[in-house]
């Protein structure tokens, strides 16, 4: 139910003038009245939106930022009420913090959407607070308003964006972390400046993992927070300081590594390191991505075994090998096959196989090969 309803214009003219003649000639409000009057002149230089209610919420003064918002003149909104500006549920709220101000004497900051005369929306931050009169009684209230409707999207998209990497950071196969220091360190080039490398190390913390870093691993958070160097852990550089000195140097390194689990198995990770600056160009940290390619590896190593096993097996056997490409051309051969042809292998290598070995014309063996 509205806490006030709407009245006439006339009857609100009316009332206007009975509630003006109840307080003190000398109140604010009686100043308000003339818009020349230093009040208002003072109210106009300000750039916050400013108005004040009397304790029945009608409006007795604001300055012209305030009337800009709303796009009415100032006679269309003192000796209004909410209720005659803003759509009925928005007046509704306008009231009910009144209400409490009136109740608590307590000044109140409020945000919300307000929709304006003209349907356009601007969100508003508010603070008001109770207007005493010259018996401490509270005879109205005074709001300071300002339109923060470009601050408002700038931080929705800030977190909209926000949202999108924790979902990207926490969903990720890959393991991903951030190591922050306490505070910036200063330089451009590590190498012209005298900088503790071993301190940097030791005071970079875990402030970031994601569950597949944990999961890599196979520790919990509160392990990997507990280590003492955490980015020794996480790398490579088994503390060696020429390493980290040379990651500060080339801002980005990518490196490949075994690491032994405390189960005792052994990992093999692909791993992106890439320093983290704040605008001054000062390191602040340091982002990882680690990958676990123990398969590509362990596939790769029995890939090189089995050739490895052939070419022993290709060695020592008396029959002559020879491999050829779509042109005929040698591309390995055997130490059997060398003695056979008398030639030395590198002699052979990209040679053609027409050359010395066969004497019918060479369209018709390329086409029986």
């Amino acid at each position: 139910m509205r806490i006030l309803v709407r009245r006439k214009a006339d009857e609100r003219q009316d009332t206007l003038k009975e509630l003006s003649a109840s307080y003190d000639q000398s109140d604010v409000f009686l100043d308000l009245r003339h818009s020349d009057s230093n009040i208002n002149r003072f109210l106009d230089s300000i750039y916050d939106l400013v108005f004040f209610k009397d304790v029945d919420g009608y409006y007795r003064g604001c300055n012209n930022n305030f009337a800009e918002l709303l796009n009415l003149p100032k006679e269309k909104i003192i000796g209004y009420t909410d209720y005659d500006l803003y759509p009925d549920e928005i007046a509704d709220l306008f009231r009910e913090k009144d209400a409490q101000i009136l109740k608590d004497h307590t000044p109140r900051k409020n945000e919300e959407w307000v929709t304006l005369s003209d349907g356009t929306r601007s969100f508003i931050e508010t603070l008001k607070t109770p207007y005493f009169g010259k018996d401490n009684k509270v005879i109205g209230f005074l709001g300071v308003s300002r339109d923060i409707t470009e601050r408002k999207l700038t931080e929705d998209k800030l977190a909209e964006n926000e949202m999108w990497l924790n979902i990207y950071f926490t969903q990720s196969q890959n393991a991903k972390f951030f190591l922050m220091l306490e505070h910036p360190v200063p330089w451009m080039d590590i190498r012209d400046q005298k900088v503790d490398l071993d301190d940097i190390l030791m005071n970079l913390k875990l402030s970031r993992v994601n569950p597949s870093l944990l999961a890599l691993y196979d520790m919990s958070e509160a392990e990997i927070r507990n280590l003492v160097a955490p980015f020794a852990f996480l790398s490579d550089f088994d503390n060696d300081t020429e390493d980290f000195r040379k990651l500060l140097e080339e801002k980005h390194v990518t490196s490949y590594f075994k690491k032994t689990l405390q189960n005792g198995k052994e990992i093999y990770i692909s791993a992106d390191h890439m320093c983290l600056y704040d605008e001054k160009k000062q390191l602040i940290g340091i982002f990882g991505n680690h990958k676990d390619i123990s398969r590509e590896v362990l596939s790769d190593k029995k890939m090189k075994e089995r050739e490895m096993h052939l070419r022993t097996v290709l060695e020592t056997t008396r029959d002559g090998y020879y491999a050829l490409d779509e042109e005929l051309k040698i591309m390995d051969v055997n130490e059997a096959y060398c003695r056979m042809s008398g030639y030395e292998r590198e002699e052979l290598l990209g040679k053609s196989i027409l050359e010395h070995t066969i004497t019918e014309k060479s369209s018709g063996c390329q086409e029986k090969s």
